[in-house]
């Protein structure tokens, strides 16, 4: 037995990127797998493995230095440490019967697919360290290798089951058909997940009157920080605002949805952003000059760099832009996103010691701050296309409001049955009342749809009311 745990270690000790090409090599004998696929595929998973030590040591070389900068400046003293799935896994594979639990796991998922009992196939060998730690935690505590191997051979029934329980969340959720996560430090969430879905169902307000009435919805938008209802009608939201303070004692103040508008430039500016701070020993120090400029090209921000001589380290060019992207969720005019934008690094300066990439990220901040309010800035608002269905009668009504709207008719086409269906363009910030005003005008013989279309320059009038109401709502916040 123990010329045969040796063995399983020795292997186990040639590391991940000898291991798992071994592991799968086995495994493509036994399913028939063509030679020439099988030793692409354990090639690639070597170098791989590869890759993958050398960004982790690379990382922890980088970080190490920093905590312990950290803590001496700041004076930490910690006496539990969180050191990271890297060190975890190191320290589980240690376990002297780390090969063994390995090739147990890996016969109980053959067995369970035979069996039928699971759909899983464990593809990830490196994650099996999750099931060796648990056989190493319990192997530990008992102080009985019997005792360590039935637990992670549990541990990895139990797993499996669990993956096929919640494919089909991870299948609707993320697009991913027939795959699932079969890692016991993630999917042994999915029952607590259970459990507390059940108790929100049970929580009385706004989910039970979906319940109730299906033409009933509720969403919450991410951008615009509202919780947005919606109906068949404003009689219809009236009636369960009414029910919602009757039955569940919950009163709802309701309010006009916001529009989520967009900010663009439309000149071209060159600005320095310098960032330097001195607190005693070591300091911060970043200095940045870009150009900003409009772009047709993409909504998102468009980054080059155009530095020569070495005046900022190619280590700086992605901490510039992940503050250029981040300055860009909030624009100068009324804090929202700057889209079609382009930021050229041009040049800049640094100091051997002082500066790190946060300074240099801050310094594209200040870069942002300075030049967008010279770079005439201008908001744009979402434009949806509108198509309205209402008898001949009510045409000029309905088009005369659609003018008040600043809306733009785009067609007309006659159903043949004494109906028109009139085609428009129209500022979505003027349709949150479209509904009650076209039943008043049509007598309720009017019907509607509006789908967003694009974003366009916002008229300077509508411009200055957009601006206004978000530093109200800046200030109320």
């Amino acid at each position: 037995m123990q010329v045969v745990i040796d063995a399983l270690n020795w292997i186990c000790g040639l590391g991940p990127m000898c291991m798992m090409p071994i592991i799968m090599f086995v495994i493509g004998i036994c399913l028939r797998v063509k030679i020439g696929t099988l030793l692409k595929c354990c090639i690639t998973t070597g170098v791989g493995f590869c890759g993958v030590n050398l960004v982790i040591n690379t990382f922890v070389a980088q970080v190490g230095p920093s905590v312990q900068n950290m803590v001496a400046r700041f004076g930490l003293h910690t006496d539990i440490m969180d050191v990271g799935w890297p060190a975890r896994a190191a320290a589980t594979w240690a376990y002297p019967l780390a090969a063994v639990v390995v090739f147990v796991v890996l016969g109980i998922n053959i067995l369970m697919l035979v069996l039928k009992a699971t759909n899983c196939v464990m593809v990830d060998f490196w994650s099996y360290n999750h099931f060796i730690f648990c056989a190493a935690i319990c192997y530990y505590a008992s102080g009985s290798a019997i005792i360590g191997l039935i637990c992670g051979a549990i541990c990895a029934i139990v797993t499996f089951k669990l993956a096929d329980w919640t494919q089909p969340v991870v299948e609707e959720e993320f697009g991913l058909p027939g795959v699932s996560f079969p890692t016991s430090n993630s999917i042994s969430w999915a029952p607590l997940a259970y459990l507390l879905n059940k108790v929100y169902d049970h929580i009385p307000g706004l989910n039970k009157l979906n319940e109730e009435d299906p033409t009933f919805s509720v969403t919450n938008n991410a951008e615009t920080h509202q919780t947005v209802i919606s109906g068949a009608g404003d009689i219809q939201i009236d009636v369960l605002c009414s029910k919602l303070k009757s039955r569940f004692g919950v009163d709802a103040e309701l309010d006009t949805p916001r529009v989520a508008y967009r900010e663009k430039i439309r000149s071209t500016v060159r600005k320095q952003g310098r960032y330097k701070k001195q607190t005693g020993g070591s300091g911060q120090f970043g200095d940045v000059h870009i150009i900003f400029e409009p772009q047709t090209e993409q909504e998102d921000m468009i980054f080059e760099e155009n530095v020569f001589g070495g005046s900022v380290p190619k280590n700086y060019f992605p901490a510039v832009e992940k503050g250029l992207r981040e300055s860009c969720l909030h624009g100068v005019l009324a804090g929202y996103p700057v889209v079609f934008l382009k930021a050229t690094l041009v040049d800049g300066s640094y100091h051997p010691v002082d500066s790190s990439e946060i300074a240099f990220k801050l310094a594209a901040n200040l870069a942002f701050k300075a030049a967008l309010p010279e770079a005439k800035p201008v908001l744009m608002e979402p434009i949806g296309e509108l198509k309205v269905t209402i008898p001949d009668s009510y045409l000029g009504d309905v088009m005369g409001d659609l003018n008040k709207r600043r809306g733009r008719v785009m067609g007309m086409n006659p159903t043949g049955d004494g109906e028109q269906v009139l085609e428009a363009e129209v500022p979505m910030a003027e349709m949150m009342s479209y509904a009650i005003d076209l039943r008043s005008m049509t007598q309720s013989r009017g019907t509607f749809t509006f789908n967003f279309v694009r974003y366009e320059d916002c008229p300077a009038a509508a411009q200055e009311k957009a601006i206004a109401e978000a530093k109200a709502l800046a200030e109320a916040e």
